[in-house]
């Protein structure tokens, strides 16, 4: 019983560091909101890969964008770069 006790809790602890988050941004959206959601979107897609990490996603919704993105980042997790497209 012990030891599946902790083979839960392992698996409990691995499965939350490495957890992934996913951001929206839409253009009815505000920066000073969560991104978590779409009602609590960010407003610019900048902002959405400021707060991201490796392994996160970022949904774009649908309008028009009129912002620059420069970004390149190295995961160092894995030491791969990821690619802001």
């Amino acid at each position: 019983m012990r030891k599946l006790f902790l083979y839960i809790v392992l698996c409990c602890f691995l499965f939350n560091s490495y957890s992934q988050t996913t951001w929206y941004v839409a253009t009815s959206g505000n920066n000073s909101n969560t991104g978590l959601s779409e009602v609590s979107a960010f407003a610019t897609i900048s902002n959405a890969i400021a707060s991201s990490t490796c392994g996160d996603s970022i949904y774009v919704l649908g309008g028009t964008y009129h912002e620059k993105i420069f970004a390149s980042t190295i995961c160092p997790e894995n030491n791969r770069k990821i690619i802001w497209m």
